[in-house]
């Protein structure tokens, strides 16, 4: 049985702070069966089940970590000789940014301080 298919069986326990409890039916061998129940919080107040739980998330094995590895460090060596290359600023476009970027500050330095004056309370 695969893990889409597995059943699972609401049962309710009144000593519990939240009405739903899941029991979960896995099996990898048709002998070997494991039964659990899920925590509380990974259902809404409808008892759906509405936060995965990783009771039966397969772990990885070193080896398919280190081919997904070099699958992510291909893709981030293919994304990175794609990239365009970095513009070259004039000095009047690199002072121009800065301009900017100080009026900025001088616009949330402003807002601070009104909102520091406004909204003080004196306890």
């Amino acid at each position: 049985m695969d893990r889409a298919t597995q059943p699972l069986r609401h049962s309710f326990h009144p000593d519990q702070h939240h009405p739903f409890t899941t029991t979960i039916t896995h099996s990898t061998h048709p002998d070997n069966t494991k039964e659990f129940s899920l925590p509380y919080y990974l259902f809404n107040a409808h008892g759906t089940q509405v936060t995965p739980s990783i009771n039966t998330q397969q772990l990885e094995s070193e080896d398919d970590r280190k081919r997904r590895q070099a699958r992510l460090n291909k893709v981030i060596a293919q994304r990175d000789a794609n990239a365009p290359d970095e513009p070259e600023y004039t000095e009047a476009q690199i002072e121009e940014m800065a301009r900017v970027v100080e009026e900025k500050r001088a616009r949330v330095r402003g807002l601070r301080e009104y909102a520091d004056k406004g909204y003080m309370v004196e306890g």
